[in-house]
């Protein structure tokens, strides 16, 4: 649930605020709920995270390189006080490993987050799905797919499951 929390709470708040600046002409007003739209391309973009190889276990980095591609609607009722985001985030790019016994694994991959619903009240859902392939510094292939599914209703997760799964050599 926190980890949940971290990330819907930190897609919001990069989200917000730059919808609401960034797109602050488009924003409309019916019926006392807000309709907020956003559409956001954030080419080379570069983030190193913990990393552990799915083939040895092996611990280190991975440093990869993405473009951002996030678009939807933010509504907002004030009278109800809740806020509905609608939207599909894609991040595709290429990533290094780097192990501390000194393995790499390269590649490329691509993820598609789709959100749809109420989080503070009615309730929604989160798709998560990543791919990603890459080699070894020996050539062998690393493949990797992930399917998250979580349902959210009166603010806790009522269902939750991960799928996947990861081929080495």
């Amino acid at each position: 649930m926190r980890t949940f929390s971290r990330r819907l709470a930190l897609s919001l708040g990069l989200l917000v605020p730059m919808g609401l600046l960034l797109l602050a002409p488009s924003i409309a007003r019916a019926n006392g709920v807000v309709t907020v739209p956003f559409h956001t391309t954030l080419h080379n973009q570069t983030a190193v995270l913990p990393f552990v190889d799915p083939c040895t276990g092996a611990t280190g980095t991975v440093t990869i390189t993405f473009t951002l591609i996030d678009n939807g609607v933010l509504l907002i009722d004030p009278d109800e006080g809740t806020i509905t985001v609608n939207g599909v985030f894609n991040n595709i790019g290429d990533f290094t490993s780097l192990t501390e016994d000194g393995s790499t694994i390269t590649g490329h991959f691509s993820s598609v987050r789709a959100v749809a619903g109420s989080f503070n009240a009615d309730g929604g859902t989160i798709e998560n799905i990543l791919n990603a392939v890459g080699y070894t510094q020996d050539g062998d292939r690393v493949n990797t797919h992930l399917v998250e599914h979580i349902v959210v209703f009166d603010d806790h997760v009522d269902v939750s499951f991960t799928n996947g799964f990861t081929t080495c050599g």
